[in-house]
């Protein structure tokens, strides 16, 4: 097992709080302009508290010089001695019980890594972390097996990055974490912050989880354990780092607290963890990114193993199974940046750009994707290839799939880019998970009467790969196009026919 209790590493000599009859050292306090004084907000702590918050400032009052006392969580006569030398040198009113801003003040004072020893399953330790200021914990494992870390923060978005102590990455950026840990080894495991400080509680611990496959959930619920829960609404977070969001009466399911779209190779599910949260937005329940089973296409759907965010927690996972529509509409106060097709791209990003640096900004702009379908780079013969006739000077094309748009890519010499200059060429947009739509709000369900409505400069003709195209702001023929395609149309005239797809740019026949 891990070792437990949060313990963590000071400097000097230590004393026990019981025994101690004497005050910790004095500290020269700087001459001030003015005796005006800070007030404190709520205390943290306060004499006769024993817990991990208490600990981490027993430790960082010796790092910042206020005292010699023992790191056990206790606090004594001589802890409230420290916190008051260290109110007056931070120029507060003097308490003896500390609150959440003197926490960071003596966090950003100090640069000392903390260990944490875990036993009986799990240990915990509290911080403050700042955006420029993150904070390094020590941790050595016991038995092989699983090393997890989850922080949960108020305020802030806390995030964890856990290594080896040679540096080399295990996991990170997400608030729930773990990897594979060697017998009686050290790791490091990082806490920072996206945007303002954060406090914020650790919790390092090796969970075992539970053999046996997990039964499936029934369609628009999630089950904890033997608890069904119904799914009211689902949406996406955009403003930080989670992305499906699933209500239920009595809190959230959020999957995953990583960044929106990031897919995770191993099980083609999200690479990040998922958490349970109440309505009043404490969280109860975590689960890991190397345990989840999903798949995402029009539901989203998986299961994992979670652990109770409670002392013994890590020794008691219960089944979670999922099972629900999926959204693409941001949740409140969420914002997307809009897809628009047009002739010279998808306004996030225009054609000639690197294929790399397409694929990532229209996953940005479509939070909550499936995972992609892509072919990478392949050789083919311009003439005979599965994608139709392309233009001289094809040899190499890349298609990647994100839920209803497909993007082409091409090292054919095009309007954009010489020969041999790989980059994105051409898209193509069916209805699906995301409305896309042109600068009319004309898309994929769109009537070819709609289409010419929007668009008074739009040309309908018959079409390239059969019905009719409606040639939109670019004449039949050049390069840089925009068409709507209604394949069930028969003749030009049949305005009524909906548009089946639309097309962007040139790629081979399409």
């Amino acid at each position: 097992m891990l070792v437990a209790t949060a313990c963590f590493g000071g400097s000097g000599a230590t004393t026990t709080e019981a025994a101690s009859t004497t005050t910790a050292p004095t500290t020269t306090v700087p001459e001030t302009t003015t005796t005006t004084l800070v007030a404190n907000g709520t205390p943290l702590v306060a004499e006769g508290d024993h817990n991990e918050t208490v600990a981490a400032f027993q430790f960082l009052l010796n790092c910042n010089g206020f005292g010699s006392l023992e790191v056990d969580g206790a606090f004594g006569p001589a802890s409230r001695a420290a916190v008051e030398q260290a109110q007056v040198a931070l120029g507060r009113v003097v308490t003896g019980a500390p609150d959440e801003a003197t926490l960071a003040l003596l966090s950003r004072d100090c640069a000392e890594s903390r260990r944490i020893e875990i036993d009986d399953g799990q240990g915990i330790a509290v911080g403050n972390v700042g955006p420029s200021d993150p904070d390094t914990y020590f941790v050595r494992s016991g038995d092989s097996g699983r090393l997890t870390a989850v922080v949960v923060s108020a305020g802030g978005v806390a995030r964890i990055d856990l290594r080896s102590i040679d540096g080399t990455p295990i996991a990170g950026g997400s608030a729930a974490v773990a990897g594979e840990a060697e017998d009686d080894v050290d790791y490091v495991v990082q806490v920072a912050t996206v945007g303002e400080a954060a406090t914020y509680t650790l919790i390092v611990a090796v969970p075992e989880a539970p053999a046996g496959a997990i039964a499936a959930a029934d369609p628009g619920t999630f089950r904890v354990g033997t608890s069904d829960e119904v799914v009211s609404g689902v949406c996406l977070d955009t403003t930080g780092e989670a992305a499906y969001v699933a209500e239920t009466g009595s809190g959230y399911l959020v999957i995953a607290t990583g960044a929106v779209g990031d897919f995770g190779p191993e099980h083609g599910g999200i690479g990040a963890s998922v958490e349970l949260v109440d309505r009043d937005g404490s969280p109860e329940y975590y689960g890991f990114s190397s345990d989840l089973v999903i798949t995402v296409g029009e539901r989203v759907v998986g299961s994992l193993p979670v652990f109770p965010i409670a002392p013994g927690g890590a020794d008691e996972p219960i089944d979670l199974a999922f099972d629900f529509l999926r959204s693409a509409a941001p949740c409140a106060g969420g914002e997307v940046t809009p897809i628009v097709l047009a002739a010279e791209g998808l306004g996030v990003i225009g054609f000639g750009a690197s294929d790399d640096e397409t694929v990532s900004l229209v996953r940005q702009a479509l939070p909550g994707s499936s995972p992609l379908v892509d072919t990478g780079w392949v050789a083919v013969d311009p003439d005979a290839n599965p994608y139709g006739v392309c233009s001289p000077g094809t040899s190499e094309v890349r298609v990647v799939e994100v839920d209803n748009l497909t993007l082409f890519f091409t090292n054919a010499p095009t309007t954009w880019k010489p020969a041999g200059g790989r980059h994105f060429a051409a898209y193509r947009v069916v209805a699906g998970a995301f409305p896309l739509h042109t600068r009319g709000a004309v898309g994929p369900g769109s009537s070819i009467a709609e289409v010419l409505a929007a668009h008074t400069d739009a040309v309908a003709a018959s079409g390239l790969l059969g019905g009719v195209d409606v040639y939109v702001s670019s004449p039949p023929g050049s390069e840089a196009w925009l068409r709507a395609a209604a394949a069930g149309a028969s003749d030009p005239d049949d305005i009524g026919a909906e548009i089946s797809a639309v097309f962007g740019g040139r790629f081979c026949d399409l």
